[in-house]
């Protein structure tokens, strides 16, 4: 009965958290951009 419901609500979870991590990380690397253009160092590690 319920399993299908788990499953759906499993994948979603899933599915937004891997959205929130990328997102998350995707707004680092534009920090990390930023505050190296601040200091006039475009992409030096």
């Amino acid at each position: 009965g319920g399993g299908i419901l788990i499953a759906v609500v499993g994948r979603f979870v899933l599915a937004n958290a891997f959205a929130i991590f990328t997102c998350c990380r995707f707004q680092v690397f534009l920090r990390t951009c930023t505050k190296r253009k601040k200091k006039g160092k475009y992409y030096v590690e």
